[in-house]
């Protein structure tokens, strides 16, 4: 008699990485960016996080050791990443973030390099992620993953190419909210 081995699920790990890689993730992302709730990259760090603890809460038991932490210093040489997935009382991902109007290699670069300098020293960090956003330029993969750069993923997300028709009546407006909060002031 034939039997079927039972099917593997992945470990949290892989969904984390497939989340944050995958088109859902980049939908979840534009959906608030249309919806005008960010305006800057410290929304964008929100927006984030909280679309992480989402996907935790939905992987379910097997992710109740994962929590996710904001601007936490690491000690070994005080570095500060935009965002941290920790495992217990390890860190197991970098998350860094840019959001900028066009898309500059040199904005990325500086975070891509932080991710290359940073993730290897600590043993429990399984992988780096750069999300960038931007609304208009080049997206031709900003960031090149070489042998010394393996662990880490570039997420680039254009928005004009989510939005497409309305892209020029919903920047005008994303301009002017966002000029506005800086004008103004933070609440």
């Amino acid at each position: 008699m034939l039997e079927i081995a039972p099917a593997r699920v992945p470990t949290v790990s892989r969904q984390l990485k497939e989340y944050l890689t995958g088109k859902v993730f980049q939908r979840q992302v534009v959906r608030a960016y249309e919806r005008y709730e960010v305006l800057s990259e410290g929304a964008l760090r929100t927006l984030v996080v909280r679309l992480l603890r989402a996907k935790l809460k939905r992987i379910g038991v097997a992710a109740r050791e994962y929590r996710v932490t904001c601007e936490d210093f690491l000690l070994a040489d005080r570095a500060k990443p935009d965002i941290l997935l920790w495992k217990g009382r390890h860190p197991r991902f970098w998350i860094e973030l840019k959001d900028t109007r066009v898309a500059r290699r040199s904005a990325a670069q500086a975070d891509w390099d932080k991710l290359a300098e940073h993730c290897p020293k600590y043993k429990t960090i399984k992988g780096g992620f750069l999300v960038y956003v931007f609304r208009e330029g080049a997206q031709d993969s900003l960031m090149k993953r070489t042998k010394d750069t393996r662990r880490l993923w570039s997420v680039s997300i254009r928005l004009k190419d989510f939005i497409k028709d309305d892209f020029e009546a919903w920047d005008a407006e994303y301009a002017r909210r966002a000029h506005y909060i800086r004008a103004v002031g933070r609440c």
